[in-house]
């Protein structure tokens, strides 16, 4: 079954598509289709706007594989379980005919000799298809057709095809059957789909099912934990629902509110059209989700920006600052690897501090709730989400600037910095530790840092270390591009108490082993003692720092060589 909930994979509309219901503006309503490409570490953002108000948006009309919706379930499992029912009703008069064809069948496929061979006297016959019932249903289809291929043509009114060719009740059950128990879970067509494909498709390529949930946006909305959600309706005055919208995680049945509401919920369904179906234009009813995964909906809702971009060709501005700082701000939030929700505070992004701007496409907005975004590298596909945005009327080479302003957002996009820390532990024991800004970033695996990674520390925790590799071996990086010459990444490696000597630790060499790489190549230093000269023992032993000048520099630290 398939409810009519929104699915952001929407299409495009099409002809003969329901009208979406719409209040007379002052200004043009368009609907743009923000879309993400993720190839290598660029990003397509496309945004033709110049003085845009952005909400996330929901179309109720278009939804993905809608063939079953909710509103017929009923009607559609009174079919199926009808069909096999009413057939069976219908054979009764050719109940003894039936029954001793088959009797005929199974006695002439025990005796012959090539379905002896094939499969009675066969191991797999009574593992495959349903186990040792299987086996007579099978034995009894092979007698049919040894029957057919021996028989000569019947005159008589009956020539056993009913039995032969059971189509519609076996598909009737068996939808009949599917059908059921997906009422029962909760669970919808799109849902079995996604559960089918996962255990095909590995993690990271599953198809990811997103949702609208209406009460979460400005629409006006009746819903409660129990209750889950009823009907919406815009307060523009517009019937077509809008809402934020939210991933559907693994494992999450959006709408099981337990067997025994599935089934009350389909049973409380009219078999046939009332003629509530036509004030869909009027009001859009949407279907109650699983109390749980709506907790967790409004828990993520506190986490989203909702963006509203109200000065883009502010003179204090202009143009460029702002459209640029909307368009990394919206990536950051909306596509980060995991997924956040919407938070009801407004931000504004007309000012726009380009002192923090850099090659790693880090921006920093001055306002109230003014942070620091990175670009990030693994990006989740999105696929394409709608935004409903209004344009008053402007200069064509207003927007044209506009346009610029996301073009050269994306040029500085495709060479985003990027650095990379791995650990080759050859101790055998320990484990290796990256830390920055009081947060683990590794502990052994290999780290890709977005922009500049600034005062790392890495050591081996042995066990006798403290928190911050107070009483073993430390290795102290920055990793950043340079922007003026002697500035750029360095490293080295530290024994100034409370740190002192633990184990071999290196980042300098051979070039597969411990070094640089991807720039300043073989580049680096060794301790095997506590009294090595490659590290610091005072402050001032400055000369024991190993810089590199090179962009995305990547740097791999051994343990023990």
């Amino acid at each position: 079954m398939v409810n009519s909930s929104f699915v952001s994979r929407i299409p495009a509309p099409v002809a003969g598509s329901p009208p979406v219901p719409t209040t007379a503006r002052p200004v043009a309503s368009v609907v743009l289709d923000l879309t993400t490409t993720v190839h290598g570490s660029a990003i397509l953002f496309y945004c033709l706007s110049t003085h845009v108000f952005l909400v996330i948006s929901c179309n109720a009309y278009h939804q993905l594989g809608n063939c079953v919706t909710t509103s017929r379930i009923k009607l559609f499992l009174a079919l199926l379980y009808l069909t096999p029912t009413i057939v069976f009703l219908v054979t009764l008069p050719i109940f003894r005919p039936i029954t001793s064809h088959v009797s005929l069948a199974l006695a002439t496929s025990k005796t012959d000799p090539w379905a002896i061979r094939v499969w009675w006297s066969r191991w797999y016959s009574w593992v495959c298809w349903g186990g040792p019932l299987g086996r007579w249903v099978i034995g009894t289809f092979l007698g049919f057709r040894i029957l057919k291929s021996d028989r000569r043509e019947l005159n008589g009114w009956f020539t056993g095809e009913m039995i032969e060719v059971p189509h519609s009740r076996i598909v009737a059950v068996g939808m009949a059957i599917v059908t059921t128990r997906d009422v029962l879970r909760g669970q919808t067509t799109l849902d079995t789909i996604i559960l089918r494909r996962r255990k095909n498709v590995p993690a990271s390529r599953t198809m990811v099912r997103h949702v609208c949930v209406p009460h979460l946006s400005t629409s006006t909305v009746s819903a409660t934990y129990a209750s889950g959600i009823s009907h919406s309706t815009s307060d523009t005055g517009s019937s077509a629902p809008h809402g934020p919208i939210f991933p559907v995680l693994a494992g999450e049945r959006l709408y099981d509110l337990g067997w025994r509401e599935n089934l009350r919920r389909v049973m409380n369904i009219p078999f046939f059209d009332t003629g509530r179906d036509k004030q869909l234009e009027v009001v859009y009813a949407w279907p109650k989700i699983n109390p749980l995964v709506l907790r967790r909906m409004e828990e993520q809702s506190r986490r989203f920006i909702h963006y509203d971009v109200n000065h883009i060709l502010a003179p204090s501005s202009g143009p460029a600052q702002s459209l640029v700082c909307f368009a990394v701000e919206a990536i950051s939030d909306m596509m980060r690897p995991v997924y956040v929700g919407y938070v009801t505070s407004m931000k504004r992004c007309d000012d726009v501090d380009f002192s923090q701007f850099r090659r790693g496409l880090e921006y920093k907005c001055r306002h109230s709730a003014g942070i620091t975004l990175h670009q990030p590298k693994l990006l989740e596909p999105l696929t394409s989400c709608f935004f409903k945005a209004q344009l008053p009327p402007t200069m064509f080479i207003a927007r044209a600037l506009s346009f610029l302003a996301v073009a050269t957002f994306v040029l500085v996009g495709a060479n985003a910095e990027s650095h990379t820390v791995t650990f080759n532990n050859k101790c055998g024991r320990g484990t290796p530790l990256l830390l920055a800004g009081g947060k683990t970033l590794s502990t052994g695996r290999a780290y890709t840092h977005n922009g500049p990674l600034t005062a790392a520390i890495a050591f081996l925790q042995t066990g006798s270390c403290g928190a911050n590799g107070e009483g073993c071996t430390l290795v102290e990086t920055t990793l950043v591009n340079p922007s003026s010459p002697g500035s750029g990444s360095s490293t080295d490696i530290s024994l100034i108490p409370p740190h002192a000597f633990s184990v071999a630790t290196g980042f300098g060499g051979d070039v597969f082993s411990h070094s640089y790489y991807n720039g300043c190549d073989r580049s680096g230093a060794d301790c095997r003692s506590a009294s090595c000269s490659t590290a610091f023992h005072q402050p001032d032993d400055t000369h024991v720092q190993v810089a590199c000048q090179s962009d995305n520099v990547n740097l791999v630290i051994t343990f023990c060589d």
